[in-house]
């Protein structure tokens, strides 16, 4: 039987005040914040997945990012019936497995560097026609291109999962209390 949830790693990043920095999601209306977090390629190392992931969401490279900690398991959630067609793996799963990392960011707000998308869509491609290096773009359902995230902040963790969608927040909840250990203000 194949694996109905999608392998996927997640970053909490913390900087020097012990703040989450979230990202604020590009491809919704709402107001929705979230943590890096991305699929593991196939043969992928689940520790290159998450400093891949965040280097193409958010622009941090891997030298700026201290590892701590990793969780014990898998953290998983089912997608919404009513998203699964919007996303590009929603039609092969139900939802996500997610092993999450827990850093210290070294640098400082000049080593965070988000895409940017012209609003007409248009980007440079290098003459296979693939979307140049360094960040990741996405498709959505119209066929627009789109960055993951359109900015960032740094948040308390309680403000961040009142700001994450709402079938993440008792995985980003699950999450700050094991990485409490680590840094005691994660704890809601």
């Amino acid at each position: 039987m194949a694996n109905l949830y999608r392998d996927c790693v997640g970053a909490v990043i913390v900087n020097s005040n012990d703040r989450v920095l979230a990202g604020k999601r590009s491809n919704t209306a709402n107001n929705l914040w979230q943590m890096p977090q991305g699929g593991v390629n196939d043969n992928e190392d689940e520790y290159d997945a998450i400093v891949r992931e965040v280097f193409e969401e958010i622009g941090i490279e891997g030298r700026n990012l201290y590892y701590i900690a990793t969780t014990d398991g898998y953290h998983s959630y089912d997608l919404p019936v009513e998203y699964r067609d919007k996303t590009e793996w929603g039609t092969k799963y139900i939802g996500q497995r997610q092993r999450w990392f827990l850093f210290k960011f070294m640098g400082d707000n000049d080593n965070i560097a988000l895409p940017f998308i012209a609003s007409n869509n248009s980007l440079d491609l290098d003459s296979s026609g693939s979307i140049t290096y360094p960040h990741d773009y996405k498709k959505n359902t119209t066929n627009e291109v789109y960055a993951e995230f359109c900015g960032y902040c740094w948040m308390n963790s309680t403000e961040l999962v009142e700001s994450v969608v709402s079938f993440k927040v008792n995985i980003y909840k699950s999450v700050f209390e094991e990485f409490s250990t680590y840094i005691p203000n994660l704890a809601n």
